[in-house]
């Protein structure tokens, strides 16, 4: 997720669309492609290239439709696998921005930046249309959007789409890394983040977290991470301190109830043992598990989370304690003197 959150922040700019084989008439020509181009310049967008020729394969399919909510059906699927798609790289153009409707000094390209998810949701809006509720449904597109206007009827009467967009920034981010890693690569000198290895995770108590260390700095090839945390469950589990020398600045009862999450990236008898002596609470059962706790107590941006923050104990002010007791006393002797003097006016009554 790191890498597509990365390629996001890099292509604010831009989008891109797939037009599937169906959309193409046996005369070779594509009217959803006329449409689209004719209607990017209402949405201040050119076309940065165009590809006649994209074949998708099994390999790539998952991720070019990575986290849509778009129904591929088997007759599509099957389709887009045989025949090459045509895809369309749009970019949002700045020479044709005009703030305010205000005309740039001749010569001069205005300088432009796009919310994130800005260009994504401009063309899902051409393509697909806005449903009653505002919303985006790229399986039930508008008759008059792109999408709606030039479905294929299929044998059965069934539909099927002919031009795809993604609607959210991590869908076009999955799609653009699928289908050109070599332009990311040359353009942006983007490659993907490699993946974390495999890895077993061992939890213990925090308090003996300044002993452990020391196993951890004699194993530090084989510890990929490590942290203490207000739980050992992987769900719910909430960084303290990335350090031992971090968690003495809490409490001793913060510290008692902290657990300290060590990720080994070996999980033989002989490697498990150099820690076991410091009694692990936990040990995953196998990799496959440890690695899914693992991303869990440390997500790609480990590093730039922060830790806990201690509260300083509260400390009260003699002086004002003095005086509050003075008051009280006061208050109190008051009570017994008009007490002591309500007394005597009753005796003085019944005498």
């Amino acid at each position: 997720m790191r890498s597509l959150d990365r390629v996001s922040k890099l292509l604010t700019l831009r989008s891109l669309l797939l037009i599937f084989p169906n959309a193409k008439l046996p005369t070779g020509e594509c009217p959803v492609l006329v449409e689209l181009l004719t209607q990017l310049e209402s949405i201040l967008c050119t076309v940065l290239w165009q590809d006649e020729e994209l074949q998708l394969t099994e390999h790539n399919l998952h991720k070019v439709f990575f986290k849509s909510d778009f129904k591929l059906s088997d007759t599509l699927k099957e389709l887009i696998l045989k025949e090459p798609c045509i895809a369309v790289v749009v970019q949002f153009d700045p020479a044709k921005f005009r703030p305010e409707g205000e005309e740039p000094p001749e010569g001069e390209v205005p300088v432009v930046s796009l919310p994130l998810g800005d260009i994504e949701y401009k063309l899902a809006n051409k393509v697909y249309g806005l449903q009653d509720d505002e919303t985006i449904d790229c399986n039930k597109p508008r008759d008059d959007s792109i999408s709606g206007s030039f479905m294929t009827t299929l044998e059965d009467d069934s539909l099927m789409p002919s031009i795809w967009t993604p609607v959210k920034v991590i869908q076009k981010s999955a799609a653009m890394d699928a289908l050109y890693p070599d332009k990311l690569l040359e353009e942006f000198k983007y490659t993907e983040d490699k993946m974390p290895p495999q890895q077993v995770i061992m939890v213990f108590e925090a308090i003996n977290g300044g002993d452990i260390e020391e196993v951890i700095v004699e194993n530090k090839s084989i510890v990929y991470r490590h942290g203490y945390f207000d739980s050992a469950n992987p769900e719910l589990a909430k960084l303290v301190a990335k350090t031992f020398e971090s968690l003495k600045k809490f409490p001793d009862d913060k510290i008692k109830a902290t657990k300290l999450v060590i990720g080994v990236t070996e999980w033989a008898d002989d490697t498990l043992l150099k820690f076991t002596s410091s009694y692990p609470l936990y040990i995953s059962p196998d990799p496959k598990l440890g690695s899914k706790e693992a991303e869990m107590f440390f997500p790609y941006n480990y590093n730039e989370l922060k830790e806990e923050k201690p509260v300083a104990p509260v400390v009260q002010n003699a002086a004002v304690d003095s005086t509050s007791n003075e008051e009280e006393d006061e208050l109190e002797a008051g009570e017994q003197e008009e007490e002591g003097e309500g007394e005597e006016e009753e005796n003085k009554e019944e005498g």
